[in-house]
């Protein structure tokens, strides 16, 4: 195994760099999976929030989304059921 020899060979021969190079891989590990638990524990924490106020949100179709119409139907719902209210004017 002249491969594993030259290895072992080179890793004595550069102990410094060796050991920066375990600390810079160890490091990068330790970063990518805090990111990783960082996320999961933020959409945790976002899906709870959501569902604690799921009954205050208020999801409009986009012809909607007019601040007038929103508006005028969050001030009179009854006219919002008549057949004969038209969006356009």
């Amino acid at each position: 195994m002249i491969f594993i020899d030259l290895a072992v060979r080179n890793l004595r021969r550069h102990k410094v760099r060796s050991i920066l190079a375990t600390v810079g891989i160890v490091i990068g590990v330790v970063a990518i999976a805090s990111l990783g638990i960082m996320g999961s524990s933020l959409s945790t924490l976002v899906g709870g929030m959501v569902s604690d106020v799921s009954d205050t949100v208020l999801i409009t179709p986009p012809i909607l989304r007019h601040r007038a119409a929103i508006r005028s139907i969050l001030e009179a719902p009854s006219r919002r059921a008549s057949p004969r209210r038209t969006w356009g004017g």
